[in-house]
């Protein structure tokens, strides 16, 4: 769009500068008039480019502001977009983090049934050991008897 209106700029002051130089080559007036037109006339090409570049200025300016609100709008739409993934990432971590502790509490509770479970087992060995050899002890104990008597038979 720039190009345009500077070629368009471009064009209307060549043209301004022709039309001048043929207005006084064609122009059946005395020289006084004819440089009193020139200065009009060099005037309002002056006063039309000033206006025509100050135009120009403020397109840019506008254009250029224009611009920069885009690439700010852009980029605060970018940071909140990445915020939100940010904070999404951190929900599952967390979430990921309390599955752990909740599994981890799990297993060690499990194994510690299992330990209990274990040392119940060993309980219970114990317990049936102990009653063996109080079974043997007793059994050894009503044999005894018998013991001394076939030992008595046998010294006859």
């Amino acid at each position: 769009m720039c190009k345009n209106k500077g070629s368009f700029i471009g064009g209307l002051f060549c043209g301004t500068v022709i039309g001048g130089a043929l207005a006084l080559l064609l122009a059946p007036q005395s020289g006084e008039d004819t440089r009193g037109k020139i200065k009009t006339n060099v005037e309002d090409v002056v006063d039309d480019f000033g206006g025509q570049v100050s135009d120009l200025g403020e397109t840019f300016k506008e254009q250029f502001e224009e611009f920069t609100n885009n690439i700010t709008e852009h980029i605060n739409q970018y940071r909140t977009s990445v915020e939100n993934k940010i904070q999404e990432i951190q929900d599952e971590v967390d979430q990921d983090i309390a599955d752990l502790s909740e599994e981890l509490e799990s297993i060690h509770d499990e194994v510690d049934d299992k330990k209990d479970a274990f040392e119940d087992l060993e309980d219970a060995q114990d317990v049936i050991k102990n009653a063996e050899k109080e079974e043997v002890v007793e059994e050894a104990t009503a044999n005894a008897p018998d013991i001394d008597e076939s030992t008595d038979a046998e010294r006859e």
